[in-house]
């Protein structure tokens, strides 16, 4: 009887402790569950491992961050002028203005670095126009570039953790980031809440599969890099598919309009406030 009594407890003790390795697994499998508070209210260098080769990008969790709640997740692409491969230079424009707002909505930022021979978009290439203006026609009918492809399963593999608010993802860029900031959200049906593309350029052609998304779109009227038509091209596009996409045209401001779009009081409020219903 007392042989038995033991067999049956000692089933009973292997029970539990599987019953607590397999809660353990579930609730620690992620790093981000054993954050250093070291990691929290800063920019922490990470790089992505993609099917195609590593990513390099930026990560900005809050001091208040706790992995048992939801966080919205906003992503942001830098210009062409910020690639390389030291990690850093992405952050050089709006990092400081999006990890204040990071702290103030309880978010995470990510903002990725697009590597010195690539682009966040391809190009079919750039055609000047009758008064001498570049004409940027997007790539739509072949895969996203190489960084983007990195981009998009980096977005992917977040989303799909149980921290992340998958209703409450936005995404915003600038120059050469505004680009890939329409492009994304064609490539990435029913993951955007909100978009803010910022003296970019789309592919009015796919404007079908964006219409869903509140978009503002930011430019300056004498842009001399971006024209600021391929932002009004976009403007058209949308809203012949029944959109209203909200534009900001700041009258003799040049390339830099990101400085006038930072400087909205409703910035990053306007995009926190926008909401995806799941599908």
């Amino acid at each position: 009887m007392k042989k038995s009594i033991f067999k049956l407890s000692s089933y009973k003790l292997i029970f539990v402790v599987l019953v607590g390795l397999c809660i353990c697994f579930f609730l620690c499998n992620d790093n981000d569950f054993r954050m250093k508070k070291s990691d929290k209210g800063v920019y922490q260098k990470k790089i992505f491992e993609a099917s195609n080769g590593n990513l390099n990008y930026r990560i900005f969790y809050t001091e208040n961050f706790d992995a048992s709640k939801k966080h919205p997740l906003l992503l942001f692409m830098h210009g062409a002028g910020e690639r390389g491969n030291d990690n850093e230079a992405q952050l050089i424009h709006g990092s400081q203005l999006v990890a204040d707002g990071m702290n103030k909505y309880n978010a995470i930022a990510i903002f990725p670095q697009c590597p010195t021979e690539d682009y966040w978009v391809k190009f079919k290439g750039e055609d000047v126009d009758s008064n001498g203006e570049r004409n940027f026609n997007i790539d739509v009918n072949n895969g996203p570039s190489e960084a983007l492809g990195k981009v998009i399963e980096l977005v992917s593999e977040m989303k799909a953790k149980n921290y992340i608010d998958k209703t409450r993802i936005y995404v915003a860029g600038l120059s050469m980031g505004g680009m890939a900031t329409f492009d994304l959200l064609w490539r990435m049906p029913n993951t955007f809440a909100a978009a803010m593309p910022i003296c970019g350029a789309g592919a009015p052609e796919k404007a079908d599969k964006m219409k869903s998304v509140p978009i503002r779109i930011f430019h300056g009227e004498e842009d001399e890099v971006v024209p600021i038509q391929n932002s009004r091209d976009m403007q058209d596009a949308l809203t012949a598919e029944g959109a209203s996409p909200e534009t900001f045209y700041y009258p003799g401001v040049n390339h830099d309009s990101w400085i006038n779009a930072f400087a909205e009081k409703d910035f990053l409020s306007w995009l926190f406030d926008q909401k995806r219903v799941e599908i």
